[in-house]
């Protein structure tokens, strides 16, 4: 028995949804996702939610179940990359806590915890969670004054998602998931008090994201099935939520 007492009861429903969805893998690629599961868990416990009073680790459930739900996808490789999507960079001691090493200790502590997850998890899922993790937009945006120029961080937060879509097509889908878990989320946020800079930060991408998706063309593309769908998806929210407000 499962000691999830301490979890809201949202997040053991969820937890419950994923189990059910992926019933039908083998048992041992059910295990490889219950030890990511465990370990998210860990990373992730004591953080709060991008709601009010709501714990974190619904957010990365529930990317998980959109990548099931919406899009269809159920490889355990995604699977465990989109329930870990966050660790490396909201919570990479407690990875390194969580998977004993012998990695130099001269590493950066984001590299030495993708690391740890290429010995637990396999080198895919790594390099999953590395493409899904947030640069350091400080270090950058330093790098950049001291070369002479700087690009605000909503901007280098732009072209990291642009860089996904070129880059690795399951990575970008599990993105899109998460995307869809934030931006796409506006609404539900109480009035007060809303995150002022959601509107900045994914109005933009909103609109890229749009003109990408048109341009999926290969049917093998995780996304090739649902891009209509998600770009009529965008554009109806960006209208409600997002669109600069005309004067009355």
């Amino acid at each position: 028995m499962d000691d999830y007492g301490r979890l809201q009861p949202q997040t053991r429903q969820y937890i419950q949804q994923l189990r059910e969805h992926l019933a039908h893998l083998q048992p041992e690629e059910q295990a490889r996702i219950e030890n990511a599961l465990q370990l998210m868990l860990y990373a992730h416990e004591g953080q709060n939610g991008r709601f009010p009073n709501q714990e974190f680790a619904q957010h990365p459930l529930k990317v998980a179940l959109h990548l099931i739900e919406a899009f269809g996808i159920a490889k355990p490789d995604l699977i465990i990359a989109a329930l870990l999507h966050d660790s490396v960079e909201d919570q990479p001691a407690r990875l390194l806590h969580a998977t004993p090493s012998s990695l130099p200790a001269d590493l950066p502590l984001r590299e030495q915890a993708l690391r740890a997850l290429a010995a637990r998890f396999g080198e895919r899922v790594a390099q999953l969670v590395g493409w899904l993790t947030t640069p350091d937009f400080a270090s950058l945006m330093a790098q950049q004054q001291a070369a002479g120029y700087t690009l605000d961080k909503n901007t280098l937060y732009q072209q990291h998602i642009m860089h996904l879509f070129a880059a690795d097509p399951e990575a970008f889908t599990i993105k899109m998931a998460d995307f869809a878990q934030n931006a796409l989320q506006l609404g539900a946020y109480p009035q007060d008090p809303r995150p002022p800079h959601f509107q900045q930060k994914y109005g933009p991408v909103m609109l890229q994201l749009m003109e990408k998706l048109r341009l999926i063309d290969d049917p093998e593309h995780p996304l090739f099935a649902q891009r209509s769908s998600l770009v009529a998806e965008l554009t109806a929210v960006y209208q409600r939520d997002y669109a600069p407000q005309q004067p009355v």
